[in-house]
C-alpha cells in the first residue's frame, strides 16, 4: 500500500560516515585528536556534542601554543556548516583573547563573510549582493579578500546560483590577479559557463567552453575531473549521447588516469540510464547486474548506482507522485529501492554506501514496507554514527514505530517505546535539526 510522502529533505547531498577519534592522550597527539573530534561533530550536525568537546579541547589543552589557530579554523568549519551563530561566538573569543594574533586580524574580515554567507542560505540574494560590494570596499587592501570572495562564490555555487558564483570569480581574476586563487577561479569560470549552458540547451557554446578547457588546462591533473562533472551533467538532463562524448574525450585524451577508469563506467551507466527513461525497467535491472560484474573493481561503481542510476530513479517517483501518478511513482520508488540495495550490499564504510542504505529505508517507507524501512534505517542509525544525516534516519525510524503502532504490527506500548527512544536521541544529538520540532511536540515538549 502506497504511503503518503515525508517531505523529501536534501539526501542527495555530499555525506561522510567517519569514526571517533582517539582523544586519550594528553600530548600533541591528543589535542589533534580532540581537534578532529569537534571537527567531526560540527560536520555532522551534532551541535550539543561539538559544543561540549569543544570545552573539553580548551579545558585540557589550555596551554597549548596551537589553540588560537585551532578555534580559528573551528569557527571556519562553523561557518562552512552553516552554524553562523557558533563562528561568530568563536571569532568573538579569539578577538577578546589574543587580540595581538594573526588570526585576530583575519576575523574582521571573516565576520561580515559569514553573514554574506549565510544570507546566500537563506536565499536572501539581495542583501548578499549589498554586503559583499560593502566587503570588497571596506577591504580593498586586505590580503585575505580573495579568499572571502572566493569562499562565497563557492557558497553561491553549492546552492545553484551559477551566474553569481561567475560573476564573482570573475571580479577576482579582474581586481586579484596572481593570488592563489586565480587558477582556481579561471577553472570554475569555464565550469560555471558550461553548467549554465547545459541548463539552457546551448550545447554549441558547451562544445567551445569544453575545447578550451582541454586546449588551455590539458596539463591540470583536475581536469579529468572537471569533465566528467560535465558529462554527468548532460546526463541529469537526458542527453546521454552527449554524456557518453564527453566522456570518450576523457578516455582518449587521459586514458590510464581515474578520470579515464570512471568515463568507461559511466559510459555504460548512461546506456542504463536510456532504458530507465525508455521505460524498459526490466532490461535497466539486467544492465545493472551486468554493470556490477563487468566494474567489481572499479572504484567509481557505488557512486555510478547510487548517485547516477537510483537517483533518476527517484527522481522520477518524485516527480510523478507530484502528478499524483502514484502508481507510476511506486515503480520508480521500487527500482531506486532495488538499485540502492544493490549499491549497499558492495559494502563499504564510505559516504556514498550510508546515502544507499537510508534512501533504501526512505524508499521502503513511501512503498509502505514499515519493517523493511525500519531495517535500513537502523542500519544507517548505527553504521554511521558521525553522518551528516542520522538525524533523518532517527526521524523515519519514529516515524515508521507509530505507523507499526497504527497497523497493527506492534502493540501500542512497543511502538510509543520505539518511537520516543528514536525522538529522545534525535533532539539530544541534533536539536537543531528539521526534525526537531516534530519530535519535541510528540514528545510534550
Amino acid at each position: 500500500m502506497f504511503k503518503k510522502k515525508l517531505l523529501i529533505v536534501a539526501l542527495l547531498v555530499l555525506m561522510t560516515g567517519v569514526c571517533f577519534a582517539d582523544v586519550s592522550s594528553d600530548s600533541q597527539q591528543g589535542f589533534e585528536a580532540q581537534k578532529r573530534l569537534v571537527m567531526d561533530y560540527i560536520h555532522a550536525g551534532r551541535t550539543n556534542q561539538a559544543k561540549a568537546e569543544l570545552a573539553k579541547l580548551q579545558q585540557d589543552y589550555a596551554a597549548n601554543p596551537e589553540m588560537t589557530e585551532s578555534l580559528y579554523w573551528i569557527a571556519r568549519r562553523y561557518v562552512k556548516a552553516g552554524k553562523f551563530e557558533q563562528a561568530n561566538e568563536l571569532f568573538s573569543q579569539i578577538a577578546e583573547q589574543d587580540g595581538d594574533s594573526v588570526y585576530a586580524s583575519k576575523i574582521a574580515l571573516n565576520l561580515p563573510t559569514a553573514s554574506i554567507m549565510k544570507r546566500i542560505s537563506l536565499k536572501n540574494l539581495s542583501e548578499a549582493e549589498t554586503e559583499t560590494a560593502d566587503l570588497i570596499a571596506s577591504f580593498a587592501g586586505h590580503d585575505g579578500l580573495p579568499e572571502a570572495l572566493y569562499d562565497i562564490a563557492r557558497r553561491y555555487k553549492e546552492k545553484g546560483h551559477y551566474l553569481k558564483a561567475k560573476e564573482l570569480q570573475q571580479y577576482i581574476l579582474d581586481n586579484h590577479g596572481g593570488s592563489s586563487y586565480e587558477n582556481w577561479c579561471r577553472l570554475d569560470v569555464h565550469k560555471m559557463t558550461i553548467c549554465t549552458a547545459i541548463e539552457a540547451g546551448d550545447f554549441s557554446t558547451v562544445n567551445e567552453q569544453v575545447n578550451l578547457l582541454i586546449s588551455q588546462y590539458g596539463s591540470n591533473k583536475k581536469l579529468p575531473q572537471v569533465l566528467n562533472f560535465m558529462a554527468v551533467r548532460h546526463e541529469w538532463v537526458g542527453e546521454y549521447t552527449r554524456a557518453k562524448n564527453l566522456h570518450q574525450r576523457v578516455i582518449g585524451t587521459f586514458g590510464g588516469s581515474k578520470g579515464a577508469a570512471k568515463s568507461q563506467l559511466d559510459i555504460d551507466k548512461c546506456d542504463v540510464l536510456a532504458l530507465i527513461d525508455s521505460g524498459e525497467h526490466d532490461a535497466a535491472i539486467i544492465a545493472v547486474d551486468s554493470l556490477i560484474t563487468r566494474y567489481s573493481d572499479n572504484s567509481y561503481l557505488s557512486e555510478a548506482l547510487s548517485k547516477g542510476i537510483a537517483i533518476l530513479c527517484h527522481r522520477k517517483a518524485v516527480s510523478l507522485e507530484g502528478q499524483e501518478d502514484i502508481d507510476g511513482a511506486e515503480v520508480y520508488y521500487q527500482l531506486a529501492a532495488d538499485v540502492w540495495e544493490k549499491a549497499v550490499e558492495l559494502g563499504g564504510g564510505d559516504a556514498i554506501t550510508a546515502q544507499a542504505c537510508l534512501m533504501v529505508g526512505e524508499c521502503h517507507r513511501l512503498l509502505g514496507d514499515i519493517e523493511k524501512s525500519n531495517q535500513y534505517c537502523q542500519k544507517f542509525v548505527d553504521d554511521w554514527p558521525m553522518d551528516k544525516l542520522r538525524w533523518h534516519g532517527l526521524s523515519i525510524l519514529a516515524l515508521n514505530y507509530q505507523q507499526l503502532g497504527k497497523d497493527g504490527g506492534l502493540s501500542k506500548a512497543e511502538a510509543d517505546s520505539g518511537t520516543q527512544a528514536a525522538y529522545q536521541e534525535l533532539l539530544e544529538q541534533y536539536p537543531d535539526s528539521k526534525a526537531a520540532q516534530s519530535a519535541s511536540k510528540w514528545l510534550g515538549l
